[in-house]
Order: C-alpha cells, then structure tokens, then sequence
C-alpha cells in the first residue's frame, strides 16, 4: 500500500522542479540552448521516473529484509515481479504527473495539487481503505482508474505465497473471497480481471500519458516563447 502510494506521490514531487523552472523563467534559459525540445523535456521525465523507482525499491527492500529478520522467505522470481512492477508503478506516476503539471502555471496551484494527491490518492486507489468495503457502486467506478490496478498487482505479488498457502489448505472459495478483501483481485460485471489485462491498462494509460506530455509541453512552450520573443523584439 505504502509504495503504491509514493509511486505517484513522489513521481508528482520530484516532477514540480519541471513546473518551478517554468515559472522562474529557467525553461526559457534551457530552451535558448541547442538542446532539442523532446530531449529536454524527457530529461524531467526521466529524473522523475528515477526518482520515484530508486525510492519505492528503497522502500520495498527494506520491507523485505524485514521479513528475512523475522523469519520469512521471499522468492528471487518473486523480487524479479515486484521490481517489474515498480518500474510500471514509476512509469505511470511519472507520465500522470508530467501530464498534469503542464498545465500548472502558479506556485499556489502548485501547493494545492501537491496538497490534494497527498491527501487524497490513497484513499481512491485503495491503499488506506479496502475498495472491496465501498459501495458496488463506487467499487465499479473506481476499477476505471488505472491506479486501482496497479495497488492490487502489488498486493498479489507481496501476498503470493500465503494466499497460495490458503488455497491449498481451504479451497477456491476462501482464496478467492481473501484474495477480494484484501485488493489483490478484483471482479468487473461478474468477471474476473486477469493479471495481463491490468499490467496492459496501467501500461497503455501510461503511454497515452506520456504522449500527451510531450505534445502539450512542444505546443506550450513554441507558444510561450514565440511571445516572449516577439514581445522583447518589439
């Protein structure tokens, strides 16, 4: 729960530096220089993304010497998941916060998104509490969030081994009603949604994403500095 959350929270912190520079005027600077304007604007991208992976595989790693300490056991192919997964939880929390600074044009706004996601994001993707426990209503609606998919792709992965455990010793029946109350799984129209199908959502929302970034952020900044320009000329 605690790296699905800073996943996108530290994707959104360490990709402010993009939206300060935008208003302190330090884009302008960058943009005068050879450098082209997808390079620059993926090298933001690709700080944030590092960013976010090396702190949530920080997080990960201590939790899983934790479990060493007390006597656990946690698969290689497992850590190989778990990392995989890290790296599409960084991916989509980056190209969702690139996207959503683009359109950031104050510090106040600033502070108040940052305010918003920190306080609020856990709470929709089911992290603080089980969606399972919400209305079938309010389940539904939030199973059209990518983000949603990504906190129980970690859970499955992190609770593979005592969910197996379960259903070997109880059935099919309480594995899948566990595996429910706990986010790991999650059921649309009565079908169950498969592993491949959540990773192809989180993937493919994270690719329109992207795409979306740098289209804005080219289109945005030839406007704004075609201004300026014009403006100092005159």
């Amino acid at each position: 729960s605690l790296i699905a959350v800073s996943g996108v929270t530290i994707s959104f912190t360490s990709n402010m530096r993009m939206v300060r520079d935008e208003i302190t005027g330090q884009m302008d600077d960058f943009l005068l220089t050879p450098v082209r304007k997808p390079t620059l604007f993926l090298s933001y991208f690709l700080a944030s993304f590092f960013a976010s992976f090396l702190l949530c595989f920080l997080t990960a790693s201590v939790g899983i010497v934790y479990l060493f300490i007390q006597g656990g056991t946690f698969p290689f192919q497992t850590f190989l998941l778990l990392l995989s997964e890290i790296m599409l939880l960084s991916f989509f929390g980056t190209s969702l916060s690139s996207f959503v600074n683009v359109f950031l044009k104050s510090e106040s706004a600033l502070s108040a998104l940052s305010a918003l996601v920190s306080s609020a994001y856990g709470f929709i993707i089911g992290s603080y509490v089980p969606i399972h426990s919400f209305s079938e209503g309010l389940e539904n609606v939030l199973l059209f969030l990518p983000s949603t998919y990504m906190t129980a792709l970690l859970r499955k992965t992190m609770l593979s081994l005592p969910l197996g455990e379960l259903k070997k010793e109880f059935g099919e029946e309480v594995y899948q009603k566990t595996s429910e109350s706990l986010d790991a799984s999650f059921s649309f129209q009565g079908r169950e949604i498969q592993t491949f199908e959540m990773v192809l959502i989180v993937f493919l929302t994270s690719l329109v994403f992207v795409l979306l970034y740098l289209l804005f952020t080219y289109l945005k900044t030839s406007s704004s500095f075609k201004i300026k320009k014009e403006g100092t000329l005159k």
